[in-house]
């Protein structure tokens, strides 16, 4: 005659809630200990799921994964240690917690038994409290691990869709802004063109100051464009820094060289000293922030005034600065100047070995003729 076990259906509590506060299953080869740890639990509104075999179990968790599984450790065949290595290398079952219930109660068999990936150990003979505050606190972090990793998730595909939705913005919008930028160029040409005399001569100044107008804003749009990818690329740790050695000079007039023919390059002054060693930076990332910073300082005084551009030594390495004339920036809103979205105040902020800060202005790392990088402070 053959026998056939049939795994149990987990039994309902006693308002025939199907999940209850959670789903414990308990593996035990004792039909009494089953029977007692099942009336338990149930009682304080848990799902139970007894089974005496280890094999029955692990079917039943791989069609319907517990909460928690209270498990044995002496048992005919598998012992509750196996069980659990197991348990542990089965991805469905793989963060399950694993509380042992056990007569052993020797250091040894404890520390085996988190070896072997279990959550916790209670000896038996238990008390009825402490199994039910363990078995709750277990199942709570479980809970709570399992939305935080899928918070997680969420979170990561939400990024994800926002990268891509900022790259496909910034790369349709560069398109046309280099459209618009070439064609200034033709309409200077064919205004000169059309119109040489005197009379043309006067239109051509008023019309290529408008033109200087529309450049400039367009050259600030990339400019917010460009920033917008690097910021989205920087927070995905995706900014590629193209560090090589540049010639002060050369990182001085990149910055300046958006206000070239904006109508503003007449307020722009260089103070650059001969002799100054090198950078090693990325000479379009550094051009940019010299631009953003002199694109704010020509905003914000006043017109008649200039904004002086310059490179000074100081001790271990070089600063670049941007100074105007305008009303400054409150000494309480320092700590706040670079954080996103701000109109003033700085936190300290640091770009392939630079650093920059409100009361000092930014610096940049040398490139000596040994080759060594020195930050600056």
């Amino acid at each position: 005659m053959t026998t056939t076990a049939v795994a149990a259906p987990c039994k309902a509590d006693k308002n025939g809630d199907r999940r209850g506060l959670g789903v414990v299953m308990v593996i035990d080869d004792s039909v009494e200990s089953l029977a007692v740890m099942e009336l338990l639990l149930t009682n304080a509104g848990y799902l139970v799921c007894p089974f005496p075999e280890s094999s029955l179990a692990l079917a039943a968790a791989h069609q319907s994964p517990p909460d928690l599984i209270l498990l044995d450790i002496r048992m005919p065949g598998k012992s509750g240690y196996d069980v659990c290595c197991e348990i542990r290398t089965q991805g469905l079952l793989r963060d399950t917690p694993i509380i042992f219930l056990s007569a052993l109660s020797g250091a040894r068999d404890i520390a085996h038994g988190f070896a072997c990936g279990a959550q916790d150990f209670i000896t038996k003979p238990f008390r009825e409290p402490e199994v039910l505050a363990r078995v709750q606190t277990h199942i709570a972090l479980h809970k709570a691990h399992t939305e935080l990793a899928d918070n997680y998730e969420r979170l990561q595909q939400m990024e994800d869709l926002r990268d891509n939705l900022v790259h496909m913005m910034v790369h349709d919008m560069r398109s046309p802004l280099q459209t618009m930028v070439a064609q200034l160029e033709f309409i200077r040409a064919d205004v000169q063109s059309m119109i040489p005399n005197e009379e043309g001569r006067a239109f051509d100044t008023r019309l290529n100051s408008r033109l200087n107008d529309i450049e400039a804003a367009a050259n600030n749009i990339s400019r917010m464009v460009s920033s917008v990818l690097d910021l989205s690329r920087l927070e995905a740790r995706h900014l590629p820094v193209q560090a090589e050695t540049v010639p002060v000079q050369d990182v001085v007039t990149r910055g300046g060289s958006d206000f070239v023919r904006c109508g503003v390059m007449e307020r722009l002054q260089l103070s650059v000293p001969e002799g100054l060693a090198d950078l090693w930076c990325d000479r379009e990332l550094t051009g940019r922030v010299l631009a953003n910073l002199i694109d704010n300082a020509l905003k914000y005084s006043p017109l008649d005034t200039p904004v002086t551009v310059g490179a000074t030594s100081v001790v271990g390495g070089l600063r670049l600065w941007v100074r105007d004339s305008g009303p400054g920036i409150p000494r309480e809103d320092w700590d706040r100047v670079f954080d996103r979205f701000a109109c003033a105040r700085t936190s300290p902020v640091c770009v392939h070995g630079a650093n920059a800060s409100a009361n000092d202005t930014p610096t940049l790392p040398l490139r000596t003729t040994q080759g060594t990088d020195h930050g600056l402070h």
